[in-house]
């Protein structure tokens, strides 16, 4: 693959106004919400007076507090204090109980029927005992940064990944352009390459604008980093901090947007007319959402529900995929759902590419 063929791929992104115009709305829209959320850097730390590593003292005064803010007509500052003292509380409370919570996972393991369900039980309390619950602070930015970079990236990324890359070698095969690119030069999968290559730079770039900007504007003075996600999934069993699940979620999206490239690209080879490659795609993205939606009751299995956030589009909601422990049972052994997410990616990520340049290299010019 040529440079030269790189910036001929450019030049016609360029080209499609509607698709930065959507990209612009979408970015402004995530930053006004995160502003109406959160306000700017440096914004007042209601935690500032419990940050740190949890202490008697801490729980004696959020005990103190939460007394003496308990009462009718509670004013709006007061509610924000009383769920200050609150979270240190249930911190404490966690704490505490942390020990007995993992010997009632180990005893079930031990009376548990089959040996899948007792190995899960097992790795569940493995993981619990982990945790370190001792460290307590403002996390509510921290997780509001992870929720939009879940749902605002995927906004963000799907347009360019639906608008740009799905349709890529379908609309320019009916305008007669393909067949062009194929004639030049150029050989086919020269071209193929120069089109994944600038779709994933322009989904990479996304992703760190995207991050970039939000960190700079909102959260780079938020405390928190090293407070446990059980701040606010509080059934989580990972003995993660916000900080490494943001590095997680960070891996985990550039993982499924490149998987997504790779698919889409595929679907624009197979599909040569460009309406039906947008709906493909869109389906693709939107199908798993809808049957959550509409069948949640019917799909409630831990299976099925495992099975859902495989998808590309659920997968990009680090923040569902630790919410809970879900384990899929691989060879008799339960591998978390988070690792089978990441390998799912892979996968599919060199599937698709190996189909792309299968078919790109049986079509005839």
């Amino acid at each position: 693959m040529s440079r030269e063929l790189l910036k001929v791929e450019w030049q016609k992104v360029k080209q499609q106004k509607m698709v930065w115009v959507l990209l612009c709305l979408v970015f402004s829209i995530g930053l006004i919400f995160s502003f109406s959320r959160m306000g700017l850097s440096g914004t007042e730390r209601t935690n500032a007076p419990f940050e740190g590593k949890l202490t008697r003292d801490f729980v004696k005064q959020a005990t103190e507090g939460k007394k003496r803010v308990m009462k009718n007509g509670i004013t709006k500052a007061e509610q924000r204090e009383y769920d200050i003292y609150s979270q240190i509380l249930k911190a404490d409370g966690r704490h505490q109980s942390q020990s007995q919570r993992v010997d009632k996972l180990r005893q079930q393991a031990r009376s548990a029927t089959s040996d899948i369900k007792k190995r899960k039980l097992e790795q569940e309390a493995s993981l619990l005992a982990k945790i370190d619950y001792q460290h307590v602070g403002n996390y509510r930015t921290l997780d509001q940064f992870i929720v939009f970079l879940g749902v605002g990236g995927f906004a963000l990324l799907a347009i360019v990944l639906t608008l740009v890359t799905a349709t890529s070698f379908s609309r320019e095969a009916q305008t007669g352009m393909l067949q062009l690119l194929y004639s030049a030069k150029h050989g086919r999968k020269d071209v193929l390459t120069a089109k994944l290559t600038l779709s994933i730079l322009l989904v990479t770039g996304i992703i760190l604008v995207y991050n970039i900007v939000q960190w700079l504007l909102f959260f780079r003075q938020s405390s928190g980093w090293e407070l446990p996600i059980q701040f606010n999934y509080h059934d989580s069993p990972y003995p993660l901090t916000f900080g490494q699940l943001y590095l997680l979620a960070i891996l985990m999206q550039w993982l499924v947007a490149v998987s997504l490239v790779m698919t889409f690209t595929f679907f624009s080879l197979l599909v040569r007319h460009v309406l039906a490659v947008l709906i493909l795609a869109s389906i693709w993205l939107i199908g798993p959402f809808v049957l959550e939606k509409f069948f949640g009751g019917i799909m409630a299995s831990e299976t099925i529900r495992s099975l859902l956030f495989l998808t590309q589009g659920q997968s990009l909601m680090v923040f569902v995929l630790f919410r809970d422990y879900l384990a899929i049972p691989v060879f008799g052994q339960p591998i978390i759902l988070p690792v089978v997410v990441i390998a799912s990616s892979i996968t599919t990520i060199f599937l698709f590419g190996w189909g792309c340049y299968k078919l790109v290299s049986r079509q005839s010019t």
